[in-house]
């Protein structure tokens, strides 16, 4: 559908999907977090708005801003805030019909062009002297007697334009387009904590990204794999565009020198058909260990932990053994595992990681990894035992680097 001038718009009318249907408590939560998720991004992009209300139902968020940011904004919104279903640029007038009518030949006049078919999409909210067929019919009515030199037809079943009326209480907006959000989903919360346990795999970066988009705030603990700094500032990056879709200004990575303990696993065990299985379990005890410190304790109620386990062979870890290792995951980490993209397909997963970001990389294969793997609960927390591990577990607990990638 075609836009509207920019210069008659005053405002954007934002809609909710899955948000509607929760009950009033949460409902009436959730729109005011999204409120505030929306300020917050639209500041961070330096768009500056007049005030927002809702309408008298609560149905709509209004944004009202200068006429020349209004696209700039619905292309933020679209793209990078969870819990908006669907934007409209809007003209708002009163809800007397004289007004709707004269407001909507103005819309018809920027719009229609010369044998354009038309159809007037009409609702209406609350208490009125018309009803919604009412509008839809003497609005297209004016809009053919006003418009005659450009030979108009009424289509109702597949016009060339739509000119959208809702009458809402005491107000009414008036739209040519419903724009789809990107991603639609839940507005981040301040009471949903995940961790997100993230080795450089493409799907760890995925998985946050989908509990992010079901209303969670993650924070990321990233075990740098590597002796070089290279993969790290990969990973970095990764979280740099996974951080233009969370609306607050704290996002702060926990970053762990994973490589030494990799590397003395890797040289004193012989069976290195358990060192993957080794490897995931010590990170879970970890990452066990690090909310037990002053970092997270009393301050933060973690949810629960998601990673990026999926069931493709995309990774280097085979199914089998991340199956097995999220069997056991309780036995090192006394919180619930969310496997977000367990029932994703190859081909899902890449796609859906170029829609977040062409700009996300895949790290290289770990280097300890080796060709053939196995999982025995008992042998494997038998090696772990042997290898004395818990000192260099509590070192690098110590040495945890904290960074906010807005910073």
């Amino acid at each position: 559908m075609q836009n509207i001038n920019s210069n008659l718009l005053n405002l954007i009318l934002i809609r909710y999907g899955e948000i509607w249907l929760k009950s009033k408590k949460i409902k009436s939560r959730m729109i005011k977090t999204l409120t505030k998720n929306i300020i917050f991004s639209l500041k961070k992009n330096n768009i500056s708005f007049h005030k927002y209300q809702y309408t008298q139902d609560f149905a709509r968020i209004l944004f009202f801003l200068k006429n020349e940011d209004i696209y700039k904004a619905i292309g933020v919104l679209k793209e990078k805030v969870f819990g908006i279903h669907s934007i409209s640029p809007a003209i708002r007038t009163s809800s007397i019909l004289k007004n709707i009518i004269n407001r909507t030949l103005e819309i018809g006049n920027d719009i229609l062009d010369q044998n354009d078919s038309f159809a007037i999409r009409a609702r209406r909210s609350g208490k009125h002297p018309f009803t919604s067929q009412d509008v839809a019919e003497q609005c297209g009515d004016a809009v053919l007697s006003c418009f005659k030199d450009l030979n108009l037809n009424v289509n109702l079943s597949s016009p060339k334009k739509k000119i959208f009326i809702e009458v809402r209480d005491n107000f009414t907006y008036i739209f040519t387009r419903i724009i789809k959000t990107d991603w639609g989903g839940l507005p981040i919360e301040p009471g949903k904590h995940i961790i997100n346990m993230d080795i450089g795999r493409p799907t760890d970066s995925l998985a946050a990204f989908l509990l992010m988009k079901r209303g969670c705030n993650i924070h990321p603990i990233i075990f740098n794999l590597f002796k070089n700094k290279k993969n790290l500032d990969g990973i970095l990056k990764n979280w740099k565009n996974i951080g233009t879709y969370y609306n607050d200004k704290n996002l702060e990575l926990n970053i762990i020198n994973f490589n030494p303990i990799l590397k003395k696993i890797h040289n004193e065990i012989s069976e290195k058909k358990y060192m993957c299985a080794l490897c995931n379990l010590i990170r879970l005890k970890i990452i066990s260990n690090l909310l037990k410190s002053s970092q997270f304790k009393d301050k933060i109620k973690i949810r629960g932990l998601t990673t990026g386990i999926n069931l493709t062979d995309i990774d280097c870890c085979p199914n089998a053994v991340d199956l097995d290792i999220l069997a056991y995951s309780n036995k090192f980490l006394d919180l619930p595992v969310f496997t977000s993209c367990i029932g994703l397909e190859i081909k899902e997963i890449i796609d859906m990681l170029n829609k977040i970001s062409p700009n996300l990389k895949a790290k290289k294969n770990c280097p300890y990894c080796p060709n053939n793997q196995e999982f025995d609960y008992e042998s494997v927390y038998d090696l772990y035992k042997s290898m004395n591990l818990e000192k260099y577990i509590k070192k690098e607990l110590f040495e945890v680097k904290n960074l906010n990638i807005y910073s």
